[in-house]
């Protein structure tokens, strides 16, 4: 209960308990044992903010050795030089990947396909007797539910209902469920209609297929093990062609999606740094001219190793809010 207290008395965001740290501050006290001191105000703010500095100036310096041969990212709001000129910069791709499934969300039809999925979920998860009864199938994982806030949940959730497709349509036209008491509500004819007509469930089909590809990208970006942005150029590509295939290279059908992508694609990804263009041929090029032209083989390599999006960075300023306000401390460092 001591970690508790100290927690509740000041007021230390909860979620602190999942740093990397946490667990080890804790099997370092654990190991000292009983009558261990903790560090005072001024510690903190002085010498030992130093030893800190040093740590992370090594850690710095272990990324320097490497930025000849892979260049350096530097992630920003904005940067502009002396005269106030706005530097070239790339765009966040999963920012723009974001935007892009923000503006297919509010297609009359992902909105229609949206409120009738919701219409499903809310009915079934309101109902424990139905719930109940899903949960007994072989197989059953729980339907995901889409979140205001994060544009591919809404995707997402549509799959989720996508891959019970059968599920609902077995328990709503189980002899159980017709003699049910809930059968019998006024939503429950609206939702059974739902679940059993075929145009919801390929439209749906659709729609999943569409973005499966950008939601796919969108993952890959999230991820800081290794340089993105070689994937997100040639996946866009690739992701627009997966988009014409799904709908049978049907114009009328392909170029609301299509749009999309590509009005978003040249205002953020595409506006600035030009060269990023060789990215759509570098497979083929680097294996048949590759070796012989060392230069392009660096710029190539420094092109590839940029950081595709500004996860990190906002993780980072999350951080130095709570730490850099003149009210907690004033750090000398």
């Amino acid at each position: 209960m001591s970690i508790t207290r100290f927690f509740y008395d000041t007021c230390t965001p909860i979620n602190a308990v999942n740093s990397v740290y946490f667990q080890r501050m804790a099997d370092a006290i654990a190991a000292i044992g009983p009558g261990y001191k903790a560090p005072k105000y001024n510690q903190l703010q002085t010498n030992l903010l130093g030893n800190m500095k040093k740590e992370v100036q090594l850690v710095v310096s272990s990324y320097r050795s490497v930025w000849e041969e892979r260049g350096c990212t530097i992630m920003a709001d904005g940067l502009q030089d002396r005269s106030n000129r706005q530097l070239i910069w790339s765009p966040c791709a999963a920012h723009c990947l974001n935007l892009i499934l923000g503006d297919i969300g509010k297609m009359d039809l992902v909105c229609n396909l949206a409120k009738r999925a919701t219409s499903i979920t809310k009915f079934v998860y309101k109902h424990a007797f139905l719930l109940a009864w899903l949960r007994l199938i072989e197989g059953w994982t729980e339907i995901v539910r889409p979140v205001p806030t994060r544009f591919a949940t809404t995707f997402i959730a549509l799959k989720s209902i996508l891959e019970h497709q059968h599920d609902f349509q077995a328990c709503f036209n189980s002899k159980t469920s017709k003699n049910s008491r809930y059968s019998k509500e006024k939503k429950a004819s609206g939702v059974v209609a739902v679940a059993f007509y075929s145009r919801f469930w390929s439209d749906c089909k659709v729609v999943v297929g569409v973005c499966a590809s950008l939601i796919r990208m969108k993952r890959i970006t999230d991820i800081d093990r290794r340089p993105s942005i070689g994937y997100v150029y040639d996946g866009t590509h690739k992701a627009r062609r997966a988009i014409k295939n799904i709908l049978k290279n049907k114009k009328k059908l392909y170029k609301p999606f299509t749009s999309i992508i590509k009005d978003r694609w040249d205002k953020q990804l595409r506006r600035d740094i030009q060269v990023f263009n060789i990215l759509y041929f570098l497979d083929e090029w680097w294996r048949v001219f590759g070796c012989s032209a060392p230069n392009i083989q660096s710029l190539a390599i420094k092109i590839l190793s940029q950081t595709s999006s500004s996860w990190g960075c906002e993780r980072n300023w999350s951080v130095f809010e709570r730490i850099h306000i003149k009210k907690r401390n004033r750090l000398e460092h």
